[in-house]
């Protein structure tokens, strides 16, 4: 009796190591993503969350925004969109990917943009900001 009891717990332990190893899913192929130019032009930064659904290729073939600016979502609804992902171990496979845009380093025309993934689900987008001009007013008389 203790034979298959360690058994079954030595089964239960495996099935279990398994299906954790199989829940998160491996980018095969992601393309770096730029941020919006008109977000860039009017200092918006952020963070946003979307509903990825992948079919049994590996394929994004439903994504949309779930939280977030609506600005910065269309850069990443356009990026995740061409992500191609190991087949999951279950299709429709859903998932929570966070894109974050933000700005850092010295303003300046060209824009300086490097993108950090902690993959599958977090992408960083961080730009130089825009320098802001000026508009001196004169005084009325």
């Amino acid at each position: 009796m203790r034979r298959i009891g360690f058994v079954f717990l030595i089964l239960l332990l495996a099935s279990t190591s398994i299906s954790q190893a199989q829940s998160g899913l491996c980018v095969r192929h992601i393309e770096s993503p730029v941020y919006d130019r008109v977000a860039r032009a009017a200092h918006v930064a952020g963070i946003v969350a979307l509903s990825v659904t992948i079919d049994v290729e590996g394929r994004v073939v439903q994504a949309e925004r779930v939280d977030g600016m609506e600005i910065l979502s269309r850069g990443a609804l356009e990026n995740v969109r061409r992500w191609i992902f190991n087949k999951p171990a279950h299709a429709p496979y859903t998932m929570r990917v966070v894109f974050e845009y933000r700005f850092d380093g010295e303003p300046g025309e060209a824009a300086v943009s490097t993108a950090f993934f902690d993959l599958p689900d977090h992408v960083t987008v961080v730009v130089n900001p825009l320098p802001v001009e000026t508009i001196e007013s004169k005084p009325t008389r």
